[in-house]
């Protein structure tokens, strides 16, 4: 078994730590730097000297992780002159964070921040600041993780070389609730009414190692009296929106390892047991058991969460998402789809972009605005369905019951693009979408032996020349005024051929040429055609007999406004073989027109985009894809697609192998949904 403790160093330690230290630099910075600048900065930064020069510093405090007598890991905190940026009077850094290689992923390094927390609070720090290297997402990444926000920047020599870290920084009260002994209740941070603290406490440790508890059991007191509103002798700095963020983002990922860990997949079962999980999360936050409704519907169901609004004349606005997942085979994927896995700066699972990042970040929203007291005045209403990638009869169900709302606003549609550098194109909002509708291709025959072919009366073969018919037309091509405006949009960002042809369509949607080159981009082709394609072959009854029926399953995303029955019709004109026979499969597809654009909307989206990335271009556009906003949009509540993530094209796969979303998405979207529901609501 491991003996681990956490203890400050003495000068006694300088030739261990500075070897410890001459260790861990390289891990980090080796691989893009020169042998020539590592080995001077390890000379100038990490000798036994220097090293025993810190410890002795009064401007300096050392902290060692000792594992089994030797030293695992070290954190230094100096008190030193504070960026303009980290906007704080009493402020400490987190000057050097190192964990030995051999010991990474044993929980060394959560335990070692906790000490250095307490070591700031015993300082008396309203501020823990540092600077992490740019290149080093995997600790930046757990900065995030332990509550940190960037910013700003700064320029540090290592060697002849020029380097950039990203300055972080977090409010010393902000570590977190801890249980008193005494008390038995959740304390604020550093806030623990007892002098004697529960183990994971880091004011424990602050008390222990300190020369004079009773300085530092009123220090901390003082800081937790300050947090807690109850004193307020000194001014702390305001707390940003990202700073709130950042405490919510444990909480968060807590939640979406869970999600992503029920197989919400058709056939499981589990989506009720997800809503009762997300229903007990709210209730935990304060919302009234009567609020929440959770609607079976089959093996599956569907989820709603009221936040009651003070005015009732106002109509409320819906915000959905949906609970399902399209199935997925662990033996195909890289890593188990059922666990969220974190790995050079995304998020791996199924789920992490389609779409229970976008279900669990609404659900910590609703969470932390209950926390916060916010009141709105109209309504919010959360509508969850639980098969809308099968049969959206959650969704028809939802849109059923809230029909009568202002206007829906779907995390599962829309969304921003990143360019290939990760540089911000646009944001649209999903005002349209096409009719999603499956059509069933049936030839059916008498069959027989084997062994006495007859081809004219094949059903396998009737069934291939029609599917190698449908495979080669192109239903017409069409255009709306949304359509244009985002091609338009799209156009002014994107350079090459096929900008070159958006740009030219969008001003000529006559273009002939132009829309020859769209349409061969699979990405684009839906945005200006009707498509139909193949995805499921069912034929023949035995190896040795002629088939007596084959059957061919035929996907259509249908341009809005366009009946089924008109795609119908064409594909039985493209066929030309009265043998196949084309049938409307279940349940019925629901077609609807483009939701008419608001400019209070689309202005709050705007701020709320521009908060992130300010400039960047807000347009409308249509999904060649279905979503649940198709039987909101059917019921007569305008619907919206506004999922705030960013993302390059064909970069997440969702549906596919290896779904993945970017790490940094998730607490942007705390941050978006926070500041839309807060304007749209007031």
């Amino acid at each position: 078994m491991t003996e681990t403790r956490i203890r400050r160093a003495t000068a006694a330690d300088a030739a261990v730590l500075a070897a410890l230290a001459e260790r861990t630099f390289p891990d980090t910075f080796a691989a893009v730097n020169t042998a020539e600048n590592m080995a001077a900065h390890a000379v100038a930064s990490y000798g036994a000297d220097k090293q025993r020069a810190e410890i002795e510093s009064e401007r300096i405090r050392t902290l060692l992780v000792e594992c089994d007598g030797g030293i695992a890991g070290y954190a230094q905190l100096r008190i030193a002159s504070t960026p303009e940026c980290v906007k704080a009077d009493r402020a400490v850094e987190l000057w050097r964070f190192y964990i030995d290689r051999d010991w990474i992923g044993r929980g060394l390094a959560q335990r070692l921040m906790d000490a250095a927390l307490a070591e700031a609070a015993a300082l008396d720090a309203h501020m823990l600041w540092l600077g992490v290297w740019e290149h080093n997402p995997r600790a930046i990444a757990f900065y995030r993780k332990c509550g940190f926000v960037q910013v700003g920047a700064h320029v540090f020599r290592l060697g002849d070389d020029a380097q950039t870290d990203l300055i972080m920084r977090r409010m010393i009260s902000e570590t977190g609730n801890f249980k008193s002994r005494d008390c038995n209740v959740l304390c604020p941070p550093l806030f623990c009414c007892a002098r004697e603290f529960h183990n994971d406490c880091p004011l424990r440790y602050a008390a222990r190692t300190s020369g004079n508890s009773g300085e530092t059991m009123n220090t901390l007191l003082r800081a937790g009296l300050l947090a807690s509103g109850l004193l307020s002798v000194l001014a702390l700095p305001s707390i940003s929106l990202a700073e709130t963020t950042a405490q919510a983002m444990p909480e968060t990922m807590d939640m979406l390892r869970h999600a992503i860990a029920m197989q919400t997949v058709q056939g499981k079962g589990q989506v009720p047991e997800f809503a009762q999980y997300l229903a007990g999360k709210l209730q935990s936050a304060g919302f009234a058991k009567s609020d929440i409704t959770i609607i079976p519907v089959g093996e599956t169901a569907a989820l709603t969460v009221r936040y009651p609004g003070s005015d009732k004349s106002l109509k409320p606005i819906l915000i959905s998402g949906h609970m399902d997942v399209v199935a997925a085979n662990p033996a195909d994927w890289t890593r188990d789809p059922f666990t969220l896995v974190e790995e050079n700066g995304y998020l791996y699972g199924r789920g992490v972009a389609d779409m229970k990042t976008g279900v669990v970040a609404l659900v910590e929203t609703f969470m932390r605005l209950k926390r916060e007291g916010f009141a709105p005045k109209r309504e919010l209403v959360l509508v969850f369905s639980g098969d809308e990638e099968t049969g959206m009869i959650s969704t028809r169900e939802l849109a059923k019951r809230h029909h009568d709302a202002e206007f829906l606003l779907n995390a599962d549609g829309g969304g921003g693009i990143y360019d290939t550098n990760l540089k911000p194109v646009t944001f649209e909002i999903q005002a349209a979408e096409k009719t999603y509708a499956d059509l069933l291709l049936t030839v059916t025959s008498a069959g027989g032996h084997s062994s006495e072919p007859d081809p004219p009366k094949n059903a396998i073969y009737h069934l291939a020349r029609a599917l190698e018919r449908i495979a080669a037309y192109q239903f017409p091509v069409q255009h709306n005024d949304i359509t244009l405006a985002s091609f338009k949009a799209l156009g002014a960002h994107e350079t090459g051929p096929l900008a070159t042809a958006i740009r030219a369509f969008a001003a000529n949607p006559d273009d002939a040429k132009a829309a020859a080159a769209i349409s061969a981009d699979p990405a684009y082709v839906g945005q200006i055609r009707t498509t139909c394609v193949a995805t499921m072959l069912d034929g023949g009854h035995a190896r040795n007999a002629l088939p007596q029926r084959a059957d061919a399953n035929i996907n259509c995303r249908i341009f809005p406004g366009t009946p089924v029955a008109a795609i119908k019709d064409a594909l039985e004109k493209v066929i030309a073989d009265p043998t196949v026979s084309i049938t409307v499969r279940e349940p019925l597809p629901a077609g609807s027109a483009a939701s008419p654009l608001r400019a209070d909307l689309m202005g709050a989206i705007a701020k709320t985009i521009h908060e992130r990335f300010p400039g960047v271009e807000v347009v409308p556009g249509m999904a060649a894809y279905a979503t649940d906003s198709v039987h909101f949009r059917a019921a007569g509540v305008p619907s919206f697609g506004v999922a705030p993530e960013f993302t390059k094209p064909n970069d997440t796969f969702a549906h596919g192998l290896n779904e993945k979303l970017p790490a940094t998405e998730v607490p942007a979207a705390l941050d978006y949904w926070h500041s839309l529901l807060t304007r749209l609501a007031k």
